[in-house]
């Protein structure tokens, strides 16, 4: 029987052989990836009523940032970072900032060799060149949210979430998403 390719294989299949950069983790956006070739990304002033004179006078500057033509951010899932020579490092909040901070920099410049997605559970691994294996796997079954997202450069993002859906379209379109099943091998 012939395998339906979806739009997970096809993204995955073209960020295959990127290098890795501006790898960054915060507890509030978790993990996030560039792969690709830099660009600069500006967002500019905005005027905001927001009740936080904080989040007011942020907003009122310029920020410019450096982004790959593909970003990928792991949100609401598990992950764990295994590194040739060096402990495996997670998510978890118990990991110290420094050793978290350490294992995910030698993941800069490795090279996404491949990746696989379970098709039941979402659960899936990223293979990098210089031996780096990171795994991301569902907080539960029914976590309504995405457990990654691809932000790709044709402008779509892919979500993938942990009941072995997926949802792919322009990052800029409304409405709720229209999840699919994810092929099995």
């Amino acid at each position: 029987m012939k395998r339906l390719i979806t739009a997970v294989d096809k993204a995955l299949g073209r960020l295959r052989g990127q290098y890795c950069w501006e790898v960054r983790w915060d507890s509030q956006t978790d993990l996030w990836m560039e792969f690709g070739t830099p660009r600069l990304h500006i967002r500019h002033p905005i005027a905001s009523t927001a009740s936080s004179e904080r989040v007011r006078r942020h907003l009122r500057h310029r920020l410019v940032l450096p982004r790959g033509q593909w970003s990928l951010a792991r949100t609401s899932c598990y992950w764990r970072l295994d590194q040739p020579d060096l402990a495996s490092i997670t998510g978890s909040r118990s990991v110290p900032r420094r050793d978290r901070r350490e294992a995910l920099h030698l993941l800069e410049g490795q090279r996404l060799v491949s990746a696989t997605v379970d098709s039941r559970t979402g659960r899936t691994e990223f293979n990098f060149d210089l031996g780096a294996r990171l795994t991301a796997r569902r907080v539960s079954p029914t976590e309504p949210n995405g457990m990654w997202s691809l932000y790709e450069p044709n402008g779509f993002v892919l979500v993938v979430r942990g009941s072995g859906e997926y949802d792919h379209r322009r990052a800029t379109a409304k409405g709720e998403p229209r999840w699919s099943r994810i092929s099995s091998k």
